[in-house]
């Protein structure tokens, strides 16, 4: 029973390495591919028409970008079915679910916004830490027996490398890259559809000629994802102290039942 729990714990990790490593690789070749992926002001069109350069120009992109948005929506809902139906609910089951919520309003709300550029950014840089963080995960299975108890030392210490690549990556792409992405959502945004440069005292003003409903809704999803971020970046600073400490890089996310079994 231990080794076809442990058996589908690596299946699944390996499938999910495929899976957000064919995402990254997409994104990247569809979305870098435009001329308009930096700097952050082309994200966003004027408002005050509807001609070329406009942001309702903006819904109509090629239709290999229309695709990744369709698969991506779908893949979270079918994550969102897989955490709350199939999955053994792990220690953040409310986080996940909440995370895959926001996500799929973030997508939805983007794509028929017409604030499809920046949301692109936004996927592009969810997926790549997902990558080592798997991998290491099928590496942990391949050097530990079933009691948790270390056989392979040098498997070991490449699932230990493979969890540090994955927190420098996670760093880099959830909480810098994606944090300026929520500040020019935010703040960015208005002050281009505004149409003219903006003191701070005319902001508030702006947001209220800029902002409708759907764009509140994409803002506070952005928030609510980044703030799930700073959540996980705390998992894995303990996970990272364990492992200086001497221990090994354990999946804290799971419930110990799941690591008594």
């Amino acid at each position: 029973r231990k080794l076809e729990k442990r058996t589908d714990k690596s299946v699944q990790s390996f499938l999910e390495a495929v899976e957000y490593g064919l995402f990254s690789y997409m994104g990247y070749t569809i979305i870098m591919q435009h001329d308009w992926s930096w700097p952050s002001h082309l994200w966003y069109g004027s408002k005050m028409h509807n001609g070329p350069g406009s942001q309702a120009a903006f819904k109509f992109q090629r239709k290999s970008f229309s695709c990744f948005y369709m698969l991506y929506v779908a893949r979270y809902t079918s994550n969102l079915i897989s955490v709350v139906f199939v999955e053994k609910h792990r220690k953040d089951f409310a986080q996940m679910v909440t995370h895959h919520i926001a996500t799929m309003l973030l997508v939805g709300g983007s794509y028929f916004g017409g604030y499809g550029r920046i949301g692109s950014m936004i996927m592009l840089c969810m997926d790549p830490a997902d990558v080592p963080l798997h991998v290491a995960k099928v590496i942990k299975y391949m050097a530990v027996d079933s009691k948790e108890k270390v056989v392979n030392p040098t498997i070991q210490l490449i699932c230990d490398i493979m969890f540090g690549i994955f927190m420098l990556v996670f760093t880099f792409t959830r909480l810098v890259v994606f944090g300026y992405l929520c500040y020019s959502g935010t703040f960015e945004s208005a002050w281009r559809w505004a149409d003219t440069p903006l003191e701070w005292s005319e902001f508030v003003g702006a947001v209220k000629i800029a902002y409708d409903a759907n764009v509140w809704m994409c803002i506070a999803a952005l928030w609510v994802l980044y703030g799930l971020q700073v959540f996980w970046k705390s998992l894995i600073m303990r996970v990272l102290l364990k492992i200086i400490a001497g221990g090994n890089a354990d999946d804290i996310r799971e419930s110990d039942s799941d690591k008594n079994d």
